[in-house]
Parts: structure tokens; C-alpha cells; sequence
């Protein structure tokens, strides 16, 4: 009896704890690709060290969420309504080698901050090919908005 009333008071407790272990799962995809954008921030900004931690975290989380994937654990909706749509576009191509959808995951990733830092505005609109950031300063500078914008301190 004194059992069955533990189990009673707990239950919500022990669905609670289950269901952030879920969510925290549920974004390492979201995780992975933005610590590959901020990777990619902190490069062009020149934190060569910040650059390489965010690359790891970026790998590692990606890894994670596909080892999870891979064991089929999320609901089809749980997984369309949390992971970018790059991330899916190369799941869904049927790719088997972790470390090559993380591959390809990291370049089309890595495409976009770039376009972020060089071809948008501080806005996010594009801007025409004649106002592209080319110099190294101007570069640099909006990394580090971008970097800073997108909290990228913050992911651990």
C-alpha cells in the first residue's frame, strides 16, 4: 500500500523527467545545426577556439540525434515539427553512414551561414551580388553580430 502511494504521488514527477529527456533528444538536430551556423560565426569572427568547440558540439549532437533516429524512437510529427528542414532533407535520402549525412548536413549548413555573413543584409534580406561583404572586416564584423544575434556563448 505504502508503495502504491508513493508510485501515486510520483507518477507526475517521473512523466515529467521522462517527457524533458524527450525533449531535450527531440532537439539535438536543432542543437547540431545551430552550433554548425555558429561554428561558422565564430570562424569568420576569428575565435578560432570558440570556432572548433562549437564544430564538436555541432558533431556530437548530430550523431546523437541520428543514433536516436536510427532506433526509431520519435514520432514522425515530434520529428517534423523539431528538426530543420536540411537536417531531414538528408535523412530522408536514405543515407546509412552517420558521418557522411553529418557530412552533408554540415556543408549545406555551413553554405547558409555563409550566405548569412555575405550575401544578406543586417535585416536577412539578400542583398545584390555588387554589395556582397568581401573584405575580411566587414566579414568579420557581421559574424560576430550573427554570432552574438544567435547566442552562440550559450550553446553547450
Amino acid at each position: 500500500m505504502k508503495f502504491r502511494a508513493f508510485f501515486l504521488l510520483a507518477a507526475p514527477f517521473l512523466a515529467s523527467a521522462s517527457a524533458q529527456a524527450a525533449d531535450v533528444d527531440e532537439h539535438l538536430a536543432l542543437k547540431s545545426y545551430t552550433a554548425f551556423k555558429c561554428h561558422v560565426y565564430a570562424a569568420q569572427s576569428l575565435q578560432t577556439e570558440e570556432s572548433q568547440r562549437l564544430f564538436r558540439l555541432g558533431f556530437k549532437s548530430g550523431k546523437d540525434f541520428l543514433e536516436i533516429l536510427e532506433d526509431g524512437i520519435f514520432a514522425s510529427e515530434v520529428v517534423n515539427d523539431t528538426v530543420p528542414g536540411v537536417v531531414m532533407e538528408m535523412v530522408n535520402q536514405g543515407l546509412t553512414n552517420e558521418e557522411f549525412v553529418l557530412g552533408r548536413i554540415y556543408e549545406n549548413t555551413r553554405r547558409e551561414a555563409f550566405d548569412d555573413v555575405i550575401k544578406k543584409s543586417a535585416a536577412g534580406f539578400e542583398l545584390p551580388p555588387n554589395q556582397w561583404r568581401r573584405d575580411d572586416q566587414s566579414k568579420g564584423a557581421r559574424a560576430m553580430s550573427l554570432y552574438k544575434e544567435a547566442n552562440c556563448a550559450l550553446l553547450k
